[in-house]
């Protein structure tokens, strides 16, 4: 288990421990990357362009920042925001940093261009160990706040 230490505001790592404490979250590298991530989504202009990997989206230059203690903290709204999806996506679960990166990754399938039909049905494609009821209830609670658009209506002229 990591004990997160209360740095001092002066540190550089105030801002993104900050945003991490606040949401509740033992914060691997890819659920950090994620929780960025789902915060440029929504709303958050923080500069950082993610590749999809197979274990969720990464940023070489958030990477650089956070090796550098200089990853910048989020907004107080966009907090308030993540503070919500991670309490839908995580319940009472402390360690809850898988359900952040599916959320990031069905959020980013469903921005491929061109996009999945169905992104859920691409997931479980892509992911085939990951258990469909799990992606299913997040992909529902992303679709709940908007961030997700469960599936794609073909437009048939008749």
């Amino acid at each position: 288990m990591v004990k997160l230490v209360s740095p001092s505001k002066t540190s550089p790592y105030w801002g993104l421990l900050v945003a991490v404490q606040e949401l509740r979250v033992v914060a691997p590298l890819a659920t950090v990357h994620s929780l960025y991530y789902l915060a440029g989504l929504l709303g958050w202009q923080h500069g950082y362009r993610f590749t999809l990997t197979s274990r969720g989206p990464f940023s070489k230059e958030l990477a650089q920042d956070l090796a550098r203690g200089r990853a910048p903290k989020p907004p107080r709204h966009v907090i308030k925001q993540l503070q919500l999806l991670v309490a839908k996506l995580c319940g009472n679960r402390p360690y809850c940093g898988k359900y952040i990166v599916v959320a990031a990754l069905l959020a980013a399938y469903a921005r491929l261009y061109p996009p999945p039909k169905d992104p859920i049905a691409y997931y479980l494609q892509r992911h085939p160990g990951v258990d469909p009821l799990l992606v299913k209830r997040v992909a529902g609670i992303l679709s709940s706040l908007g961030m997700l658009p469960l599936q794609r209506k073909s437009h048939n002229p008749q």
